[in-house]
């Protein structure tokens, strides 16, 4: 079964995947990350992680639940969590589900000319 080990695993891929190809790896372990971590929260069974650069970034991620992840409509202040789908379609050109017999995937695209030269620390200043 994964585990939080798992996310950290999937992480360190994305990064060497992106630096591989040139590309700034944050963004791809942010998406990379939100996907894996859903799958071991919500699924609750074995998941898989696929990635490919070839022209477009394309992450999937499958896992043994057929339950469609669906953005979260509340974004309060107060709100700890339900966010991840937001980053993913942020930084993606496109994403989706497929239900694949008992299970489903999840795909992002991701257009490597649209992502920042650099990922910065980001400014957070005092109010």
């Amino acid at each position: 079964m994964p585990t939080a080990d798992s996310v950290t695993e999937a992480r360190r891929v994305a990064r060497i995947a992106a630096l591989a190809h040139g590309l700034p790896p944050t963004p791809l372990e942010l998406v990379v990350t939100e996907l894996v971590t859903n799958a071991i929260e919500h699924a609750g069974t074995p998941c898989r992680l696929e990635l490919s650069i070839d022209g477009v970034v394309r992450i999937e991620v499958t896992d043994g639940d057929q339950s469609v992840p669906r953005p979260s409509d509340d974004h309060g202040v107060g709100r700890p969590r339900g966010r991840g789908l937001q980053i993913v379609s942020r930084l993606s050109k496109a994403w989706g589900v497929v239900r694949r017999g008992r299970g489903k995937t999840v795909w992002v695209e991701i257009d490597p000319d649209r992502l920042p030269s650099e990922w910065g620390a980001p400014d957070i200043s005092p109010f």
